[in-house]
């Protein structure tokens, strides 16, 4: 794919909305799939070296265990469930083979506080380098980011959250910052899309925005941004 197959597509942020459809797992893959909608998912690394796909770094929010999730072996993980459901957390390579290529994935990879990032990242392309499908990835992480755009031909995205008064709120505002690290395309929380530094970028680059959650606001960021991040689709 380029980079430009980015603009003009609606996105499924870890799911499509559905009360059986837990986020990040198997059944909202599938309905996802069936739908034929993009699939935004994240990327997390464990103890023993597994990739696993879930959000958070801590299980409380969908387990209610205060744990971190890099403090598991997968051996460990699996056996816990969400709850009132079987489900597991998903191996990366399980959903890989789920989706087939049959739809796009962009694909967040988190923070490693357990191994070195480049340690991280090459663990992540070894499984990549055998999905001929399209994806392209994403980081919060500028070390992770500038990683995979100096070792891979991925499509390779910044993450910009709306953090105000923080120093990356800073570095985030600076055109020579996003410059030097030149983002294949820029994923930006849709509080701040209309900054001015992003949209100049727009010029350049497709913009993604997060998490779209009703009409209103979709409606009201439309003209700014070149894809969504839809928290709720409803067929």
């Amino acid at each position: 794919m380029k980079v430009n197959d980015l603009k003009g597509i609606y996105i499924a942020h870890r799911r499509i909305q559905n009360d059986s459809a837990i986020e990040n797992t198997f059944p909202a893959f599938s309905l996802a799939v069936s739908k034929k909608v993009p699939i935004e998912l994240d990327l997390h690394i464990l103890k023993d070296g597994n990739i696993v796909v879930f959000h958070d770094s801590n299980l409380k929010r969908l387990f209610g265990i205060d744990r971190e999730i890099s403090s598991y072996c997968y051996e460990e993980l699996k056996e816990l469930t969400f709850p009132n459901t079987g489900l597991h957390i998903p191996l990366f390579q399980e959903v890989l083979d789920l989706v087939g290529g049959k739809v796009l994935l962009i694909i967040e990879i988190k923070q490693t506080k357990i191994m070195s990032f480049s340690n991280y990242c090459q663990k992540i392309v070894s499984i990549l380098k055998d999905y001929p499908y399209d994806f392209v990835v994403k980081s919060f992480d500028i070390r992770i980011l500038h990683w995979f755009l100096k070792h891979t031909s991925y499509i390779t995205g910044l993450l910009i959250a709306n953090r105000k008064g923080s120093f990356y709120d800073f570095l985030m505002h600076r055109k020579w910052i996003i410059s030097c690290l030149n983002p294949d395309f820029l994923s930006v929380d849709y509080h701040i899309v209309s900054n001015s530094v992003i949209q100049y970028f727009r010029k350049q680059k497709p913009i993604l925005v997060w998490t779209i959650r009703d009409s209103d606001i979709l409606n009201d960021i439309k003209e700014e941004a070149d894809s969504y991040l839809i928290e709720k689709f409803y067929f």
